[in-house]
């Protein structure tokens, strides 16, 4: 699964504060962008976690207020600014238009580089990735295995089982060449009747 705020949050190594008291944490955290422009958000998707050194931000409360919610609007999940190089400190009018806008405002310390954000954002990603890779290997061996196991039946049958699902084949004429699911009869017949088969459901295995 994605990594959450809340998850970074918690992260030793980052050291990251949270500086909005009342906006939730727990949206995914789909990718970790830096940026120093006025308005980044051109750049961005949605699902970002925004990091700065604060080069790019207004000065004044209204054009906070102006930056925050085009990020807002945007879909980014997170404002983490660093207070190390640039600033010293997060400006309150900053923090105070996350909270209205219902974006997080991180501060990251001055140890902790921007990379390090990055990579933990990346690892989850990565781990998610290869999670989902190894899974529909798995459900592809499941596959080739009931087809020479049993032929269609067994394609049929593991499918209902992966899915989970009730699974039909049926044939251009409508019958029902295979099948496996506890209710599998009403939804067969439900595609007869679309497709206007002839066929019953209880025809075929």
């Amino acid at each position: 699964m994605p990594i959450t705020i809340t998850e970074l949050l918690a992260d030793p190594h980052l050291g990251l504060s949270l500086l909005t008291a009342t906006v939730p944490t727990g949206r995914d955290v789909l990718w970790a962008h830096s940026s120093e422009l006025s308005d980044p958000t051109p750049w961005l998707e949605g699902g970002e976690l925004l990091m700065t050194l604060g080069l790019g931000l207004p000065t004044q409360r209204k054009e906070l207020e102006r930056y925050v919610a085009r990020l807002a609007r945007r879909g980014v999940v997170g404002l983490a600014i660093d207070t190390g190089i640039v600033l010293a400190e997060v400006p309150e009018d900053l923090i105070a238009a996350g909270e209205r806008h219902a974006l997080p405002v991180l501060r990251i310390p001055a140890p902790t580089p921007f990379i390090a954000i990055s990579r933990a954002v990346l690892s989850a990603l990565t781990a998610d990735a290869i999670e989902a890779v190894s899974t529909v290997a798995t459900h592809q061996e499941r596959v080739a295995a009931g087809a020479l196991r049993s032929g269609a039946r067994g394609v049929v049958q593991a499918l209902a089982g992966i899915l989970p699902a009730d699974v039909a084949l049926l044939s251009g004429d409508g019958t029902v060449l295979a099948r496996a699911g506890a209710d599998v009869d009403r939804v067969c017949a439900r595609v007869l009747e679309r497709v206007g088969g002839g066929s019953t459901p209880g025809r075929g295995r």
